[in-house]
């Protein structure tokens, strides 16, 4: 069928968000897209190579540092288009190190005194 032609243009992913945090914080991170199938994409996070828990869409997904603790991190989007039929159609990945710092303990003193 003419109307029928495939777009054999890969999609890019490029997570956005902040790579340098404090470990008392909760970052979002967003999924930025170029391209895809029509189909809706599916949206799999982690963090240093784990899957994360969460259901998440464009809005992006949570990371509470405080849980994984000081260091560098990795952050890993993973999205997937299935076709009608549920096989994978078109697939695109991208990964961001993040550093998260310690809170100085004299700051956090200083604030439980004010």
């Amino acid at each position: 069928e003419a109307g029928d032609e495939i777009d054999l243009t890969p999609p890019t992913c490029r997570i956005e968000g902040e790579s340098i945090v404090c470990e008392s914080i909760t970052s979002t991170y967003l999924p930025k897209i170029k391209g895809g199938p029509a189909y809706y994409p599916k949206f799999i996070w982690r963090v240093d190579g784990k899957d994360v828990d969460d259901e998440s869409d464009e809005d992006g997904f949570q990371v509470n540092w405080s849980t994984y603790g000081s260091g560098y991190h990795l952050i890993s989007l993973i999205v997937d288009w299935n076709d009608e039929g549920g096989r994978l159609a078109q697939s695109c990945i991208d990964n961001m190190r993040v550093l998260v710092v310690e809170v100085p303990s004299a700051a956090i003193e200083q604030k439980q005194m004010s």
